[in-house]
């Protein structure tokens, strides 16, 4: 329950300083690059580096993330699943 609780606190750290370093940020940049820092600051630490749903607050969560490596992700309507 310990590790747990260390675990939620620091996600929740890390949200809040990386939705900072975020609304910081400049918005200068093509959508690819504004996107990639998107994920890398809010998506990564559930999704993980690859975006195969393993990153390092992903085993603590009742539903596993979505694995975005997985072909089937992609044939529904993505949008919604976002």
């Amino acid at each position: 329950m310990r590790k747990f609780i260390i675990i939620i606190t620091s996600f929740i750290f890390f949200a809040a300083v990386n939705s900072l370093y975020i609304n910081a940020r400049d918005s200068k940049g093509n959508d690819y690059e504004k996107g990639k820092a998107i994920y890398k600051n809010k998506c990564q630490f559930c999704h993980g580096i690859m975006g195969d749903g393993k990153g390092p607050a992903s085993e603590p969560l009742l539903g596993h993330p979505e694995d975005f490596t997985d072909s089937k992700f992609w044939k529904d309507d993505v949008p919604k699943k976002i």
